[in-house]
């Protein structure tokens, strides 16, 4: 949005916007999930959702690669799963 020449107020409005889908998201998922469903459908709604977020990351790290310095997109990406890996290993 930066690069299509939208103000940073609108930026930071939209971006506010469309990430307050996920706490939207997650109260719908608390009221209206509570009710006991099986593990089944929980399991297929989070492979779903875990396939758009790789779909996502993919397309995002590639997107850069082409675009951008490869070296500083694959350092951040390494950065990003180690501390990942770090933080599931500081809280299991």
């Amino acid at each position: 949005m930066f690069g299509a020449g939208y103000s940073k107020l609108k930026i930071i409005s939209y971006t506010a916007l469309v990430e307050s889908t996920t706490l939207l998201g997650s109260l719908l998922g608390i009221f209206l999930l509570n009710e006991g469903i099986s593990f089944f459908w929980i399991s297929i709604m989070m492979a779903h959702i875990a396939g758009g977020f790789i779909y996502l990351a993919i397309h995002a790290v590639l997107g850069e690669m082409i675009r951008n310095h490869k070296t500083l997109v694959i350092s951040s990406l390494i950065v990003g799963f180690l501390l990942i890996l770090f933080v599931h290993t500081i809280v299991d």
